[in-house]
């Protein structure tokens, strides 16, 4: 697999305002075949895999998950780049309180447990598990702000948690570890 990344990559550096050597030096690139990316050649995938891990930007590497692998990624228009966190936390709470609301109105605890669904009953299950993604997309978007400010990425939070998630069998024991480290 291969794709066009410079989008990506120009959002990553001006969101850092490192110059455009940094990237290839970061991810072990030469600079000719960093700037080529920078300017829109096609990356192999697991080329782009290295440049995320070794950038550690929480917005292109879930950009970057959401294009290969149509993995959820955070919003990222530009209603989101001017806010403070305090603004995003109001966004976050007022789509937790839309999909509680779906939640509550549509009797969803009593849909989950029904096996066999009426036509209504799907349009609920739908009309609610949208609104769950919209408030799951903020959390993501609120979740990467905050450790972007803290210098940190929601990655590195998530691995920090793993031996916890892995206690209370959340997560299975074999779940693999990411590796920041260029294989």
């Amino acid at each position: 697999m291969k794709l066009q990344m410079s989008t990506l990559l120009h959002r990553h550096l001006e969101k850092t305002g490192e110059p455009r050597k940094a990237i290839a030096i970061d991810a072990g690139l030469t600079r000719s075949t960093g700037n080529d990316y920078i300017h829109g050649a096609n990356v192999p995938g697991g080329t782009a895999i290295d440049i995320a891990t070794a950038l550690n930007d929480a917005d292109l590497s879930m950009s970057l998950g959401h294009a290969m692998l149509g993995l959820l990624t955070a919003f990222n228009g530009d209603k989101w780049e001017h806010n403070s966190k305090a603004a995003l936390d109001s966004y976050d709470a007022h789509e937790e309180m839309q999909e509680k609301q779906s939640y509550e109105n549509n009797d969803i605890r009593t849909l989950l447990s029904t096996n066999e669904l009426s036509d209504s009953d799907r349009r609920k299950l739908k009309k609610w598990l949208a609104e769950k993604l919209d408030s799951t997309v903020m959390d993501m978007t609120l979740i990467a702000n905050v450790c972007q400010q803290l210098g940190t990425s929601p990655m590195d939070l998530f691995e920090s948690r793993l031996p916890l998630y892995k206690k209370e069998h959340y997560m299975k024991e074999d779940e693999p570890k990411w590796h920041k480290e260029r294989a």
